[in-house]
């Protein structure tokens, strides 16, 4: 019998607490409202919303892209060798429109740079966002020393599609 009594006790504070706490809940979450005298003395009430915050949403940049035909070149001095499918993100199209008729070139600086990688670097964490920092900085060098256009950095990214090393 008292564990019964102990059993009933229990259930009955966890309920009353529930209840509690649900309430509490509903008070807190529920919005204000305002009475306010209406025509002929009558009370009505009003709900009051807080004003929502203005969020501006900036345009979406329209990414531009020069993308690269796969190629394969090597790695270092060892004979590791990498496949390469590759992307260029532009800041504005002057320069993508200069850099797309410079192909050629743009494989040139890659290949240049992965040779001078060291193939033990490959191993490393880390390693390909090194890479990407190395491509842009000698990507960089095949613009013209007073371009046409304002951006210090048309380059904004190099995104690799497809990258196989062995």
């Amino acid at each position: 019998m008292k564990g019964k009594r102990k059993l009933i006790i229990i259930i009955a504070v966890v309920v009353v607490l529930l209840l509690g706490i649900g309430a509490g809940l509903f008070f807190f979450l529920m919005p204000e409202e305002e009475v306010v005298e209406g025509e002929e003395g009558q009370e009505q009430v009003v709900e009051v919303q807080e004003p929502e915050e203005e969020i501006e949403i900036p345009e979406p940049e329209v990414p531009l892209y020069l993308e690269l035909k796969p190629f394969t070149t090597t790695i270092g001095r060892e004979p590791r060798y990498a496949k390469i499918t590759m992307q260029l993100k532009f800041g504005s199209e002057p320069p993508k429109a200069y850099m797309t008729i410079r192909i050629a070139q743009i494989k040139d600086a890659v290949i240049a740079v992965l040779q001078k990688t060291d193939s033990k670097e490959v191993e490393r964490d880390g390693w390909v966002d090194r890479l990407k920092e190395r491509i842009i900085l000698r990507l960089n060098k095949i613009f013209p020393e007073e371009p046409e256009w304002e951006d210090p950095k048309p380059i904004r990214k190099v995104l690799f599609s497809e990258l196989i090393v062995q």
